[in-house]
């Protein structure tokens, strides 16, 4: 009888340490982005550019702001972005707002937008680990919205991303108004591959992480416009809209591009 008891709680212990062993993840780090499909030009009927902002800080971005320090091999955001800008994996353009995507950024041009201490100078090289990139809280997506034809509906795609840093005038006094700082634009088809092998924490779920990649594709971000294409040399909201009307010219905005979805159907 012991000798069954004995080999019951055996059975009992191996089955609870293989249960709690870990194994090693794979999926994600080996995952390839889907190829997004062509679009013709002539199947195009409606186009309209704009930029959106999202803040970091608020509760459906924070996947992509946590967490601030490595855990478990996973990063945030931009530690991943910066990190493939310091590495050579992709390029970083200067945020000059006319030409997004012209001027190229070496890695020295980034650490100086990424330095904030404008009373100290930084340890050269710039390492990664000297920027405090938990001052960046926004960033701006650039995306271009589409009606095609081909498919019926509208559609949209991703061209670029803008981190924004926030930081005090005064790191040492803690009434110093704030000031924002565009460190430069990411051309997001270039992070592609980089940004689908990295996970995005789920608090929900250790093991149903999504990619970061997923995050965009899927839209599972919130923000607001900002500016759009227009003829008045794609200026800001906020350059003729203040206050509660800022806000109301986003939504309009937004509105048009779902309305105009919509309008193309007769029911």
């Amino acid at each position: 009888m012991k000798k069954v008891l004995l080999l019951i709680m055996a059975i009992f212990c191996l089955s609870s340490t293989l249960l709690h062993a870990q194994y090693v993840p794979h999926i994600t780090s080996e995952r390839k982005p889907a190829p997004l499909p062509k679009v013709r030009e002539a199947d195009v009927l409606w186009k309209k550019t704009v930029w959106r902002i999202i803040d970091l800080r608020e509760k459906m971005n924070q996947p992509l702001y946590y967490p601030t320090k490595e855990i478990n091999g996973k990063k945030n955001l931009m530690t991943i972005l910066f990190s493939g800008i310091e590495k050579g994996q992709f390029l970083a353009y200067s945020p000059d707002e006319t030409n997004e995507f012209d001027v190229p950024m070496d890695w020295n041009e980034v650490g100086d937008k990424l330095w904030t201490y404008t009373d100290q100078t930084y340890q050269e090289p710039f390492t990664l680990d000297q920027a405090n990139l938990a001052d960046i809280k926004q960033m701006m997506i650039k995306e271009v919205w589409y009606f095609d034809k081909q498919s019926s509906y509208m559609q949209v795609r991703i061209l670029g991303l803008c981190p924004i840093m926030i930081y005090p005038k005064d790191p040492n006094d803690p009434k110093s108004p704030l000031q924002k700082k565009q460190v430069c634009w990411i051309y997001f088809p270039n992070t592609r591959n980089i940004l689908s092998q990295c996970e995005v924490f789920n608090p929900f779920n250790d093991a149903r992480n999504l990619s970061f990649y997923d995050v965009f594709i899927n839209r599972k971000f919130d923000g607001y416009i900002y500016q759009e294409s227009n003829m008045y040399n794609n200026r800001r909201i906020l350059a003729y809209a203040k206050g509660k009307y800022a806000s109301e010219e986003a939504k309009r905005i937004e509105n048009e591009i779902f309305n105009w979805e919509q309008d193309v159907w007769e029911y």
